[in-house]
């Protein structure tokens, strides 16, 4: 990042006009629109709240989001995954459930590992 806020907005501007270069030449668009930045940060650190533009519009500065199917978030502790697998898991230990009064134990097991 830089030494503060304003080094870190040039540096990010610098940044994008080479990543839209890039995707110009391969013929690509940056969709402003879902893309956005998180400052990682400790659980103590002080907010910064910078605002970040590219070709007059607003990146967002996101707490958390969902990349390669896990959850992050700007501390960078599981919370926030945690909470978006909770209730898909405790469904499927429903399902296990009601389906192991019907099934065999080797089908279980196989229900399991899927």
């Amino acid at each position: 990042m830089g030494s503060n806020i304003v080094d870190f907005q040039l540096n990010m501007k610098v940044v994008l006009d080479q990543l839209n270069d890039w995707f110009d030449v391969n013929l690509l668009v940056l969709n402003s629109e879902k893309t956005g930045f998180i400052h990682f940060k400790t659980k103590n650190a002080c907010e910064i709240n910078g605002i970040l533009q590219y070709k007059n519009k607003l990146i967002a500065n996101l707490s958390d989001t969902k990349f390669l199917r896990l959850w992050f978030n700007n501390t960078m502790d599981w919370r926030v995954h945690i909470n978006h697998l909770m209730p898909k898991l405790s469904s499927a230990w429903y399902a296990i459930r009601t389906l192991e009064q019907i099934m065999t134990q080797e089908t279980l097991i196989m229900i399991y590992y899927t």
